[in-house]
Formats: structure tokens, C-alpha cells, sequence
């Protein structure tokens, strides 16, 4: 009898490491999924942002060219706009393809943490190389500040016509 009681023993034994087993792979198996999935919903929210991006700019410009005075720009909230030169820095896109001036909008937080180590002129650049969308501008700046973000209500830009240069102020 005390043969019989070791082998159910050893059976309960090892149907419980095999449950184990099975319950560990399964989670293991979510995990990639959700990575998966995640990484998905990601990878196709950056494009639309980079779209999103884009278009804004598009439409500044082209509301320059038209000669309106003032612009409502509502995507995508948190990025920046800036004007380049600035104190003859510029996003290598500018520089790669030789445009003497350029606007962007960058993301303002793409990924490059809580590196204090830059300045705040040459982070505004990192900004644009790791994530940003450029054009090249002729006279167009920004005024006061380098850069004017897009807000969360959006953002109301008022536009100066001074001779051969545009200055874009937040309005």
C-alpha cells in the first residue's frame, strides 16, 4: 500500500509541474502579444503624428504665402515649431539638403529623456534630427522665442509681414 500511495503522489506531482508548465508559456505567449500589439498601435501613431506634422506646416506656409495675418494650428499638440538658423545652428535634414533657412516641427519630447548635458539650442536641433518634419523658408522666423509649441486648446500664431522677413509670434 505504500507502493500505491508514492505513485499517485508522484502523479499529482507531475500533472501540477505540467499545469505549471502550460500557465508560464501562456503568460510568456500574452506577454509577446501585448509587446506586439503595443508596438503596432506605436509605430502607426508616430506616422500619423509625422502626417499630422506635416500638414501644419504645410498649411502655415501656406497661409504666408497668402498674406493672412493671423493662423490656428491644432495638430499635433506638444510639437514645436522653430525657425532655423539659429546663432548658425540647424536639423541636419536642413543642412544635408542645403537650404540656407528651413522651418520644422519637432516633437518636442522624442525620446531624448532627461539629457541635461545639451543646451537648450542644441536640443532644440536634436529634437528635429530624432523626430520632426522640415521645409525650406525663405525670411520666415519666429520671433522672440526660438520655438512656440503646439498646446493642448492649440495654437493661435500672429503674423508680421516686415519687408523681405515674416515674423510668426504667438498670439
Amino acid at each position: 500500500m505504500d507502493k500505491s500511495r508514492r505513485k499517485i503522489k508522484n502523479k499529482k506531482g507531475f500533472l501540477l509541474a505540467e499545469e505549471t508548465l502550460k500557465i508560464i508559456l501562456s503568460v510568456i505567449a500574452i506577454g509577446f502579444l501585448i509587446y506586439f500589439l503595443a508596438s503596432l498601435y506605436y509605430s502607426n501613431k508616430g506616422d500619423n503624428e509625422m502626417d499630422l506634422a506635416q500638414a501644419s506646416l504645410e498649411h502655415l506656409v501656406e497661409e504666408i504665402n497668402a498674406g493672412v495675418t493671423e493662423v490656428q494650428i491644432y495638430n499635433p499638440k506638444g510639437w514645436m515649431f522653430s525657425s532655423w538658423p539659429f546663432e548658425d545652428k540647424k536639423p541636419d535634414v536642413c543642412s544635408d539638403l542645403g537650404w540656407a533657412e528651413c522651418l520644422c516641427l519637432c516633437e518636442e519630447d522624442s525620446g531624448l529623456g532627461l539629457d541635461f548635458t545639451l543646451n537648450p539650442k542644441d536640443r532644440k536641433v536634436a529634437h528635429c534630427n530624432k523626430n520632426g518634419f522640415c521645409m525650406e523658408s525663405e525670411g520666415i522666423i519666429f520671433g522672440k522665442d526660438m520655438a512656440i509649441e503646439i498646446e493642448e486648446s492649440g495654437l493661435n500664431l500672429n503674423i508680421n509681414y516686415e519687408g523681405d522677413e515674416v515674423v510668426v509670434n504667438h498670439g
